[in-house]
């Protein structure tokens, strides 16, 4: 069973970043903060600042490493995309692709973006030229796009009822199948396999063939996030009502629960697992040490 002890805890985590991940060294993580929500953060584990990205002109609400860590990708609501180096400057810009950028991150090959716009697409974006090509038109906004990591599959959520998996060129679209509830999150496992935080409480695995493959049992809040342990033994899910649980992958048993005061809409885990962020939008951000057993 792993236990947790909290690090430290920044106050006022910005409601639009939902989507973060820490750089591959565990050193520093990308977060945005309430009272400057368009520029990103670059935090320690000790809560010090290292290094800050200022250019959106509205919230930051995804970021993301390039494949080799040298470059971040940033998705805002002010409809551009940009990429910063290892010194905050912005290298790339893109900002004709759509009224709001939904998520953001790069394609195996770093050449590439996937971009979903809330003006119901999903598209791919060359570096070099700017072009984009649309992989998925859907029938309402996503609300996150995610490739695979072996970069053969990408999955959607929505904000309706519908989540899908398709192949990396938008073909073989294929729709997981949930209750008639929104899917708020979805991550991929380093092995292939796709969780799902629904509204009904229940978060879900499926296979890259839209098979499930195990599903919790309902928890009293609506789950909103969720995110994978690198070796993919576990999972964490956010929940609305202010819960974070860390479940076996194996058969969805929740073995721990982090109280949080607010509707829990960031999870972030460390590459070596010893530290889970926990982020509330307008409250904190907690970074808990985990022992695991």
């Amino acid at each position: 069973m792993p236990t947790a002890s909290l690090l430290t805890k920044l106050p006022g985590l910005s409601t639009h970043l939902w989507w973060t991940s820490w750089h591959r060294s565990g050193a520093v993580l990308p977060i945005a903060f309430s009272s400057t929500p368009e520029t990103v953060a670059l935090v320690s584990r000790s809560g010090e600042v290292a290094l800050r990205l200022s250019g959106h002109r509205r919230g930051v609400n995804c970021v993301a490493w390039s494949p080799d860590y040298a470059l971040i990708s940033t998705a805002a609501h002010d409809g551009v995309v940009r990429l910063w180096d290892g010194a905050g400057e912005t290298v790339e810009t893109f900002d004709d692709l759509g009224d709001s950028i939904e998520s953001v991150e790069f394609f195996r090959d770093g050449l590439s973006l996937l971009v979903a716009i809330r003006e119901r697409a999903v598209l791919r974006v060359d570096r070099a030229t700017s072009a984009r090509r649309t992989l998925l038109a859907l029938d309402c906004a996503p609300s996150r796009a995610t490739l695979s990591p072996d970069g053969r599959f990408l999955a959607v959520a929505t904000e309706s009822e519908s989540a899908w998996i398709a192949r990396a060129d938008g073909s073989e679209r294929r729709e997981l199948r949930h209750p008639a509830a929104p899917v708020f999150s979805l991550a991929w496992s380093a092995d292939g396999r796709l969780a799902t935080a629904c509204e009904d409480g229940v978060v879900r695995i499926f296979a890259s063939d839209g098979r499930v493959l195990a599903a919790s049992e309902p928890s009293p809040g609506r789950a909103v996030q969720v995110a994978w342990t690198p070796d993919g033994r576990h999972l964490a899910a956010g929940f609305r009502e202010g819960v974070a649980r860390v479940f076996a992958a194996d058969d969805l048993r929740a073995v721990l629960t982090l109280e949080n005061p607010k509707e829990v809409t960031l999870l972030a885990f460390t590459p070596d697992a010893d530290v889970l962020a926990v982020g509330s939008g307008r409250g904190d951000i907690a970074f808990w040490s985990l022992g695991w057993t």
